[in-house]
């Protein structure tokens, strides 16, 4: 080496020193084998961490898929930021992420592979707001197996967007002072939704076909925009329950019928039929769609509707 200095001070001098000496070789052998990611790594890989640290990000690449394992909890991670092909988070804990905390999700489409995922499994995490986004197509998502992530924050300028479906068995709660799009994606989770603070806001074909419950409570607002292009279907799966309670609202596009297996208000069943702020004279039941709002909610109830045509 001619007593030339080499400096080994930070991953940036690693990976130089490793493409002088050691690629030529690596090519040789298996032009497979050439790392992937920015310093090294050409295999998928599992990161275990014991104990989470105040930041973490994950970039997948554009070529392998890495995994981050958090196992244990504390409300300590400030920001998760999972982006690239392939860039995995598995919460095994509850509480990992503080609740003041942010998760950003962007992901990459390669055909046949996935974007982005970030695994619940069946904890409870906390978050104070969310970014996701995977360019219009569904290659990212969140996971779970009975699993709830609770958005709450006290900080009106702190929204959130989400273009991304949840999948599985996950409920989202949102209860902040500020705003949730949820936005370009069909969730097929079968957790609820429920609304307590602030606006949750269904837009540009947002539906959640499979959720059990939609529950608006609090001051919570849930608005459902208009549902349009070749992707518009029913809002929400034909068994779900929606339930208001407190000063909830709830905001329906014109021409748009939400329809539901079931209708309580206050904790009261109410019958089969057709409810909206124009279509209801009971103050306690009316009080709980925005009077400017002209869609309308279909209650099926048991059963189904029978259609006489003479």
């Amino acid at each position: 080496l001619n007593r030339t200095e080499i400096p080994l001070k930070s991953c940036q001098d690693m990976r130089a020193l490793y493409d002088s000496f050691i690629l030529d070789e690596v090519v040789r052998e298996d032009k497979d084998n050439v790392p992937d990611g920015v310093y090294f790594r050409s295999k998928p890989f599992t990161t275990s961490f014991g104990n989470a640290s105040h930041y973490y990000a994950l970039s997948g690449g554009t070529a392998g898929v890495g995994t981050a394992v958090f196992e244990v909890g504390g409300n300590s991670m400030k920001w998760l930021t999972i982006t690239g092909d392939g860039g995995n988070i598995d919460m095994r804990v509850d509480n990992v992420l503080d609740t003041d905390s942010s998760i950003k999700m962007t992901g990459y489409w390669i055909s046949g592979r996935q974007g982005s995922v970030l695994k619940l499994n069946d904890t409870f995490q906390t978050v104070g707001c969310i970014s996701a986004n995977c360019g219009g197509s569904d290659c990212s998502w969140i996971e779970g197996s009975g699993a709830t992530l609770y958005l709450t924050n006290n900080v009106t300028t702190r929204n959130s967007i989400c273009a991304i479906p949840f999948k599985g068995d996950v409920s989202l709660k949102f209860d902040s002072p500020g705003t949730m799009m949820l936005t370009n994606a069909i969730s097929s989770s079968c957790g609820r939704l429920e609304v307590e603070r602030g606006t949750v806001t269904l837009a540009h074909d947002a539906a959640w076909t499979n959720v059990s419950e939609v529950a608006v409570s609090g001051d919570g607002r849930l608005v459902v925009d208009a549902q349009e292009g070749v992707r518009a279907q029913p809002v929400f799966g034909k068994e779900a329950t929606l339930s208001f309670a407190d000063n909830g609202v709830l905001d329906i596009a014109d021409g748009i019928s939400v329809r539901v297996k079931h209708l309580f208000v206050g904790g009261v069943k109410m019958p089969r039929g057709v409810y909206g702020y124009s279509c209801v004279s009971d103050e306690n039941v009316r009080k709980h769609f925005a009077s400017d709002s002209t869609g309308v909610v279909s209650v099926r109830g048991e059963g189904s509707f029978t259609v006489t045509i003479r």
